[in-house]
């Protein structure tokens, strides 16, 4: 036999079986013009090899090949009781056309499991960072420190970053660029200023990180106060003092002296000018 379709589980799409048929006579006696007996145990042969077919995917041809070599292996009576037959040298292929078929076939589902399992994973991250990490501006701050190996300069100067995307993702309006926008992380007690760009103070603070001024710190800090107080900076004066927590600025002068009267007042630095000159005569 060569090439008879065969059914397949899936319809539309037969097996080609082919095999050699043995078969032999279960009478001794019968008038061979009225029996053909080969033709008896093809059909045989073929409901047997039916059973299996119609039972197995298409795309396993090879794996039925040998399902059916076994099967078909064995000398059986056929139903007539008239030969007894079986078959050797088994093959089970499809058209090319449905082979084809089956292998775009195929390919489409294992490109939508992967599809599938790219859009779960993101649908995760989108869940996961819009309702876990970016809920608020304090989650996200909490998220952007781990990533960072707790470096908290950083996340402090990407905060206003943080809180922008938080408010995106949220649909809340956005904060006001200048609330973050000149965050920095202080050293030695000082605060980060929040005034939409470096002030006098944080640029004052950024100057003595790089001085070891150590215990005469807040005597340089004061002296500086009170110079650009006397250079027409009251504000800028009183914003330093408070900075760095030296003197309240309400305080720091009389209640009959207005703040401005020191402008033309003495030098902060001339007793320290003084004691230089003294030095230099001894």
């Amino acid at each position: 036999m060569e090439q008879v379709p065969l059914p397949s589980q899936r319809e539309d799409y037969d097996f080609l079986f082919s095999a050699t048929v043995l078969w032999s006579p279960l009478k001794q006696s019968w008038d061979n013009t009225l029996v053909n007996p080969a033709a008896l145990a093809v059909d045989a042969i073929l409901k047997r090899a039916r059973e299996v077919t119609e039972r197995r995917e298409p795309g396993r041809a090879a794996l039925v090949a040998h399902e059916l070599g076994g099967v078909l292996g064995t000398m059986r009576d056929d139903a007539t009781g008239y030969v007894q037959a079986m078959a050797e040298s088994v093959q089970v292929t499809l058209s090319t056309q449905d082979q084809e078929r089956l292998d775009k076939l195929a390919m489409v589902r294992k490109d939508r499991v992967v599809w599938e399992h790219d859009r779960k994973y993101e649908q995760s991250k989108r869940e996961y960072l819009g309702e876990d990490v970016l809920k608020d501006t304090g989650s996200a701050v909490v998220w952007w420190l781990v990533k960072n190996d707790d470096h908290v300069e950083k996340t402090v100067n990407d905060i206003g970053l943080l809180a922008t995307l938080s408010s995106v993702a949220n649909n809340r309006e956005m904060p006001e660029p200048a609330t973050y926008a000149s965050l920095s992380f202080g050293h030695n007690g000082d605060e980060p200023s929040t005034n939409g760009g470096a002030s006098p103070a944080d640029c004052l603070a950024a100057f003595l990180r790089t001085l070891d001024l150590r215990e005469q710190r807040d005597l340089f800090t004061h002296q500086i106060a009170m110079l650009v107080r006397k250079y027409g900076q009251p504000d800028v004066s009183d914003e330093i003092l408070r900075r760095f927590g030296l003197v309240d600025p309400a305080a720091a002068y009389d209640d009959d002296v207005p703040p401005d009267a020191t402008a033309n007042g003495p030098d902060p630095f001339q007793d320290d000018q003084d004691d230089y000159r003294q030095d230099g005569r001894d």
